[in-house]
């Protein structure tokens, strides 16, 4: 593994940065308690996420047109409300959406980004808009160099143009760029488009093999240049 030709670190950024399942579940139960109804709402956040993954692979592979993340995200949530019997007003339903702007980081996150921006230049690679990653990353503390999200290329991961993005926009070649996630189908995309691969394991990110949506992936695959067990794990071994 020879990574001394790297000049940037990319991150997805839902599930390898911030923790969406438990900051989600958490606001949705705080305003279903608000209406008196009772559920799960870890599931429910669940299977919300699945709408996000089916509707934006979709695009990504070209088999749907490009929508917008809180589009998708109405989508999801408007069936969910129904299924779980959660009353929402249109008001409370714009409100709720901004549940995926405000997700805690994971404990290491925020150090560690610290510590690799000294050495890279860093920004998310994510399947967002450009507001939402703004505001999310400003309520996360994320110090990222700058912005990079899906709206700029007008569809998503795993679409090549998602990963091609970052190597354009820094004005470096493909595998000058280490794309770093807790996801192995999107650092097999992203070695499909020429970038380096650097995989983080997040397995907590579905809450633990108890849970029935539980898919997080424990090692990285041997194609992958490097792997770690954090983001701050991910600094000791680039030397940041």
């Amino acid at each position: 593994m020879n990574l001394s030709n790297i000049k940037a670190c990319v991150f997805d950024t839902f599930g390898t940065v911030l923790d969406w399942r438990g900051s989600v579940s958490r606001q949705v139960a705080e305003v279903a308690k608000t209406k008196g109804v009772e559920g799960d709402w870890e599931d429910f956040t669940d299977q919300w996420r699945g709408y996000y993954y089916k509707w934006t692979a979709d695009i990504g592979y070209g088999k749907r047109q490009y929508l917008s993340i809180d589009y998708i995200h109405r989508i999801g949530l408007d069936h969910l409300a129904e299924e779980f019997g959660l009353p929402l007003s249109e008001e409370e339903k714009t409100s709720l959406l901004r549940a995926w702007r405000h997700l805690d980081p994971w404990p290491d996150s925020v150090e560690g980004l610290v510590r690799l921006k000294k050495k890279f230049m860093i920004s998310p690679l994510s399947n967002s808009d450009f507001g939402m990653m703004a505001e999310m990353s400003k309520n996360a503390g994320l110090p990222w160099d700058a912005i990079i999200a899906a709206e700029l290329a007008r569809t998503y991961k795993p679409s090549p143009a998602m990963y091609l993005l970052g190597p354009t926009l820094w004005g470096f070649e493909p595998g000058e760029v280490l794309m770093c996630a807790a996801h192995v189908l999107d650092l097999k995309a992203a070695r499909y488009a020429g970038l380096r691969t650097a995989f983080i394991a997040r397995p907590n990110e579905f809450g633990g093999p108890g849970n029935k949506h539980y898919t997080a992936d424990l090692v990285k695959a041997d194609e992958d240049d490097i792997g770690s067990a954090s983001i701050i794990d991910l600094a000791d071994k680039l030397g940041a």
